[in-house]
Protein backbone atom coordinates (compact mmCIF):
# COMPACT_ATOMS: atom_id res chain seq x y z
CA UNK A 1 0.00 0.00 0.00
CA UNK A 2 1.40 3.22 -0.82
CA UNK A 3 1.74 5.86 1.61
CA UNK A 4 -1.09 8.14 -0.42
CA UNK A 5 -3.90 5.17 -0.24
CA UNK A 6 -3.26 4.80 3.37
CA UNK A 7 -3.64 8.28 4.24
CA UNK A 8 -6.68 8.52 1.68
CA UNK A 9 -8.25 5.20 3.36
CA UNK A 10 -7.36 6.73 6.74
CA UNK A 11 -9.69 9.93 6.12
CA UNK A 12 -12.47 7.90 4.32
CA UNK A 13 -12.73 5.76 7.56
CA UNK A 14 -12.44 8.63 9.57
CA UNK A 15 -15.60 10.13 7.79
CA UNK A 16 -17.23 7.44 8.15
CA UNK A 17 -16.90 7.77 11.48
CA UNK A 18 -17.83 10.98 12.00
CA UNK A 19 -21.10 10.45 10.14
CA UNK A 20 -22.08 7.81 12.24
CA UNK A 21 -21.58 9.76 15.32
CA UNK A 22 -23.86 12.38 14.42
CA UNK A 23 -26.75 9.70 13.05
CA UNK A 24 -26.57 8.54 16.71
CA UNK A 25 -26.72 11.91 18.19
CA UNK A 26 -29.61 12.45 15.89
CA UNK A 27 -31.01 9.66 16.57
CA UNK A 28 -30.49 10.20 20.65
CA UNK A 29 -32.26 13.93 20.02
CA UNK A 30 -35.02 12.06 18.60
CA UNK A 31 -35.89 9.99 21.27
CA UNK A 32 -35.39 12.59 23.67
CA UNK A 33 -38.18 14.75 21.86
CA UNK A 34 -40.42 11.39 21.16
CA UNK A 35 -43.87 10.93 23.29
CA UNK A 36 -44.53 7.46 24.09
CA UNK A 37 -47.03 5.47 22.49
CA UNK A 38 -49.13 4.89 25.71
CA UNK A 39 -49.14 8.70 26.01
CA UNK A 40 -50.25 9.48 22.44
CA UNK A 41 -53.23 6.92 22.65
CA UNK A 42 -54.50 8.42 25.76
CA UNK A 43 -54.53 11.75 24.23
CA UNK A 44 -56.33 10.48 20.96
CA UNK A 45 -58.41 9.02 23.12
CA UNK A 46 -57.71 5.14 21.70
CA UNK A 47 -57.23 3.65 25.16
CA UNK A 48 -60.86 5.08 25.64
CA UNK A 49 -62.46 3.34 23.09
CA UNK A 50 -62.96 -0.26 24.75
CA UNK A 51 -66.86 -1.73 24.52
CA UNK A 52 -66.65 -2.49 28.37
CA UNK A 53 -64.54 -1.30 31.18
CA UNK A 54 -61.43 -3.64 32.21
CA UNK A 55 -61.00 -4.94 35.60
CA UNK A 56 -59.28 -1.91 36.99
CA UNK A 57 -62.06 0.26 35.95
CA UNK A 58 -64.42 -1.94 37.86
CA UNK A 59 -62.52 -1.81 41.09
CA UNK A 60 -62.50 2.16 41.27
CA UNK A 61 -66.04 2.27 40.26
CA UNK A 62 -67.49 -0.35 42.73
CA UNK A 63 -65.19 1.52 45.34
CA UNK A 64 -67.07 4.76 44.37
CA UNK A 65 -64.05 6.74 42.80
CA UNK A 66 -64.91 6.45 39.29
CA UNK A 67 -62.92 9.37 38.52
CA UNK A 68 -59.77 7.15 38.88
CA UNK A 69 -61.06 5.00 35.75
CA UNK A 70 -59.48 5.67 32.44
CA UNK A 71 -62.99 5.23 30.85
CA UNK A 72 -65.83 7.01 32.00
CA UNK A 73 -68.44 4.22 33.05
CA UNK A 74 -72.29 5.42 31.50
Amino acid sequence: MKFHEYWDNENKLLELSYKESIRQREERDAEKTRVPVTQTKRQSGECCKQEKPNALDEFWTSLGEPDKCKKPTP
